[in-house]
């Protein structure tokens, strides 16, 4: 019992903090609102999402958040995971070099694609305001501070963008169990749909072989997620079932 309500952790080995509620279209992937009333992506830090929030019907999918700091450590995302980046200085700046940047954006536009498809596809509502491209790595900086400073941040960001895709993959596999026995309204498999549609940035068969080498699209109990918290009262009409959450992440409910 925390200030007078009751909670009970499912799923959920580790302690949690109870959130303040958000207000009312506000959003959790925006950083704080600065005196002059503008919000700054510098200030963004992915390691907040490492604590549940209260669920939202857009930002839900926050529960998905890995806990691991070694998601990035696969063949498919391993653009990320090198310890020294290599980058070149011209007249213009510090940069990436060509061969990383490129790498770094293909990956960058597969994942966008891959998001796009099954969310427009399974019509899973979600919203993720940033991509990593626009944390600068694809621009020349004045200073190798700087240039670090980006690249962190981009990097840093890929696992948020991890997140969304490990629900949308959840949503999926829901929809597709759920109209089995309806062959009329039966979708494309969702792996079929990436491998199909997704040729224009690279998604092919072997991507998708990739994809599920990563913990993506794993579910097991090993996999620890943020969780997210959930309002037995007053709750909205779309939120995410108890029994939902059980099986493909961790929540923590409030029964107060």
């Amino acid at each position: 019992m925390k200030g007078g309500d009751i909670f009970y952790s499912l799923n959920c080995a580790h302690e949690v903090d109870v959130p303040q509620p958000l207000l009312y279209s506000a959003n959790p992937l925006y950083p704080e609102m600065r005196a002059d009333g503008r919000h700054n992506i510098w200030d963004l830090d992915p390691s907040i999402y490492t604590r549940p929030a209260w669920w939202t019907i857009a930002f839900g999918w926050l529960a998905f958040f890995q806990l691991s700091d070694r998601q990035l450590d696969f063949t498919l995302l391993s653009a990320f995971s090198c310890t020294r980046m290599h980058y070149s200085m011209g007249d213009s700046g510090y940069r990436l070099s060509p061969h990383e940047m490129n790498k770094w954006n293909c990956i960058d536009r597969q994942l966008a694609k891959a998001l796009r498809l099954l969310a427009d596809h399974y019509t899973l509502y979600t919203m993720l305001p940033f991509e990593p491209w626009q944390f600068g790595y694809l621009r020349s900086h004045p200073r190798h501070g700087a240039l670090m400073v980006c690249l962190d941040k981009a990097r840093r960001w890929f696992p948020v963008y991890l997140a969304r895709l490990s629900y949308l993959v959840a949503g999926a596999e829901t929809r597709e169990a759920q109209l089995v026995n309806y062959p009329s309204l039966a979708r494309l498999y969702w792996i079929e749909l990436l491998s199909s549609h997704g040729a224009d940035v690279g998604i092919d068969k072997r991507w998708t072989d990739l994809l599920m080498d990563t913990t993506v699209a794993s579910y097991a109990p090993v996999i620890e997620h943020a969780s997210i918290f959930l309002q037995l009262v007053h709750e909205h009409s779309l939120q995410s079932t108890i029994a939902w959450l059980s099986v493909w992440c961790t929540c923590v409910v409030s029964l107060g």
